[in-house]
């Protein structure tokens, strides 16, 4: 008890420190390559609720999960914002929050997982010390709040196989939902729970388990159907055939264009099978993925009964579906992905909460050991678990708010990513080289040439009286300034270098001129 009371405060001052930290950034970035046509989508789905205005259903974005969409655009109605710069902080605010909340959800799971408060912390820690992942919580409203709320619906899936209850079905119905109408691929959760609940119920095989788990499922997926429909209004007509064209159009989005991987351009209709697994490899902390290569080794052990400790095997049998499903899925189904890894972000919690069940077991293995053993061993793992993290961390503090460009040892760091993988790809930081183009030029009308569309984008983020003074041609020979960040550049750009950003000594954007 009194070491849980030591405990409860710290948890308190972690999740508080980081609202704290969020509400400070969340207006140092920029806008993403995808954010005004979401947002543009989230208000033809509130006026076709508000107005009965029929658009949204000749608008090809009509087979996206609108629900985070139509939040934000409601909150820009309700708080009367017409400046884009206040709309677009607005929704890195609320996109922020939403990430804050899913990680005290990802808490509760550790906890609930390991029964151990200090490794629950460990969960959420690990999570926010993923660059990626950190910067991406403030401006991708898709795959952040998706990855977010995967993190509830599991919550709510190992809540309903424990108590088996209707209200428990219910939630777990309005958690799955809400996921399946952020993202279609969501549907994946409703294949995790059936195989769950299987699991737990052939370990039981009771008729009195039995009646309870077809009671649980039935009310679960009554409520997940219902839920589904009520917040997609694209279901509302026609139902079955918009529900299975939306999986379709989704798994494959009609967007080619080369990416590069590896240092040679392939196009995203043709990835290779090992995109993403080594996409996540080369860009998140080498603490994580070495841990969760361990853990990963663990759960199958517990899961075929060859140990005893937490988690429980329907426990270790959820987080290896949570990762190895979706991921299989992703590689091998032809489906077309871009940007990084960022569609498959939300099998990265599995990945953090493997590496704690890493870290977990290698706590048991030192404790076992001599002292003058434990004492070595402890000074290994430690020693490098707080020096990646703390360099990790150091890399954030340090290239603030570029952490999104993050690469990890693998790769030699950015420096020897550069040329072998795209870099700032949603093109965020144009948002600063605009910033500085205003502050340097003072004339009443400044032409610019921008390589790429979020370089128009950021525009929206400018303060007033200087987006007033920025207009947009399509040829750098009739522009003061041409702006990139080299993503799709050939050759050199035009003009000599005014001004660049760079992390940690690489290049991510350049302001060029006469």
């Amino acid at each position: 008890m009194m070491q849980f009371a030591k405990i409860v405060p710290v948890v308190l001052v972690f999740f508080g420190g980081l609202l704290i930290i969020g509400l400070l950034c969340f207006n140092d970035y920029g806008i993403s390559w995808d954010a005004p046509v979401q947002r543009e989508y989230g208000g033809k789905v509130y006026r076709f609720l508000t107005q009965d205005d029929p658009e949204l259903f000749s608008d090809r974005h009509r087979y996206y999960g609108p629900v985070v969409e139509v939040l934000l655009y409601w909150l820009e109605e309700a708080l009367s914002l017409t400046d884009t710069r206040e709309v677009f902080l607005m929704r890195h605010l609320v996109t922020f929050l939403i990430s804050w909340v899913g990680l005290i959800f990802f808490y509760l799971l550790a906890k609930r997982i390991f029964g151990d408060t200090k490794l629950a912390l460990l969960a959420p820690v690990l999570l926010v010390l993923s660059p990626r992942i950190f910067a991406h919580s403030f401006f991708n409203t898709k795959d952040l709040p998706f990855m977010m709320v995967f993190i509830v619906a599991v919550y709510s899936l190992i809540n309903l196989v424990r108590a088996k209850t209707i209200g428990a079905s219910i939630l777990h119905g309005f958690a799955c939902a809400l996921l399946i109408d952020i993202r279609i691929i969501g549907i994946l959760i409703v294949i995790i729970t059936l195989v769950a609940f299987g699991f737990d119920l052939v370990r039981r095989h009771h008729s009195s388990s039995l009646r309870a788990g077809a009671l649980s499922l039935g009310s679960y997926f009554g409520s997940l159907i219902a839920f589904t429909m009520l917040m997609w209004p694209t279901l509302w007509h026609d139902p079955l055939s918009n529900f299975a064209r939306s999986y379709q159009v989704m798994r494959s989005f009609p967007w080619q264009a080369p990416i590069l991987y590896l240092g040679k351009e392939v196009w995203s209709t043709n990835l290779p099978w090992h995109y993403l697994p080594v996409w996540m490899a080369v860009s998140s902390p080498l603490a994580v993925i070495l841990l969760g290569g361990l853990g990963f080794a663990f759960l199958k052990l517990r899961l075929l009964g060859k140990a005893t400790e937490h988690p429980s095997r329907l426990d270790a049998l959820i987080v290896l579906l949570w990762f190895w499903l979706p991921l299989g899925y992703l590689m091998f189904s032809n489906v077309v992905l871009y940007d990084a890894w960022r569609h498959a972000f939300f099998v990265y919690p599995a990945l953090v909460l493997a590496a704690v069940s890493g870290v977990s077991q290698l706590c048991r293995l030192i404790a076992s050991r001599s002292i003058i053993l434990r004492a070595i061993t402890t000074g290994i793992v430690l020693g490098g678990l707080t020096l990646d993290l703390g360099l990790t961390l150091a890399f954030m503090v340090r290239n603030h708010p570029h952490e999104n460009v993050y690469f990890n040892v693998l790769t030699g760091g950015l420096r020897h990513a550069e040329g072998r993988f795209e870099l700032d790809y949603w093109g965020l930081s144009y948002r600063q080289g605009l910033e500085w183009i205003a502050s340097m030029d003072s004339r009443e009308h400044i032409l610019v040439n921008a390589a790429t569309a979020p370089g128009r984008y950021n525009a929206y983020m400018l303060k007033p009286e200087d987006r007033s003074r920025f207009f947009f041609v399509a040829q750098p020979s009739a522009a003061y300034y041409y702006i990139t960040n080299f993503r799709w550049q050939r050759g050199e750009p035009p003009g000599r270098e005014l001004y660049s950003i760079k992390v940690d000594g690489t290049r991510i954007l350049g302001v060029f001129g006469r």
